[in-house]
């Protein structure tokens, strides 16, 4: 999604439109930072009453074909989950 909006030719045009994020993890972490919650009802919720909440962005530019990819910079915290649940068993 993130790619799709910033790769549009008015690329101020996609960094407006709002995208609205429902958990499917184990950690949700970029959930719980972003709305304040973890289940995905309660995210549906959030998203529906509106409110907004920046996040910041990364771009990759791929020297062999010189393509442009983007990412968000919380791309990582489904690796903490792992753990978590590894140690839960336990």
């Amino acid at each position: 999604v993130v790619n799709g909006l910033l790769s549009r030719d008015n690329q101020k045009e996609g960094i407006s439109i709002p995208i609205g994020i429902i958990p499917a993890g184990s950690d949700n972490s970029l959930v719980w930072t972003v709305l304040g919650v973890r289940d995905p009802v309660s995210a549906a919720m959030a998203i529906v009453k509106g409110g907004l909440t920046a996040t910041d962005v990364f771009a990759v530019e791929w020297i062999q074909n010189n393509k442009i990819h983007f990412g968000l910079t919380v791309s990582y915290y489904g690796f903490v989950s792992d753990d978590y649940v590894f140690l839960e068993n336990i």
